[in-house]
């Protein structure tokens, strides 16, 4: 692999004519993109903030007797 020391400061440079080998990124000869756990796990953190911040206020007003 090259680098370019250039303008881009040190960024990759693609070899020529070479499109789907390049980044090698060896994942056991799999060509599918698998399960993304982190987005999985952000979408739900965003769900149980969501859901947990209306029940806390709600919890909190309903023990005061105010609801």
């Amino acid at each position: 692999m090259t680098t370019d020391h250039g303008r881009r400061g040190g960024a990759l440079k693609r070899p020529p004519g070479d499109l789907h080998s390049w980044p090698i990124v060896p994942l056991a000869g799999s060509r599918t993109m698998g399960i993304d756990f982190h987005l999985i796990s952000n979408f739900g953190a965003l769900a149980l903030i969501t859901l947990a911040g209306p029940a806390v206020i709600f919890i909190l007003y309903y023990r005061r007797g105010a609801l």
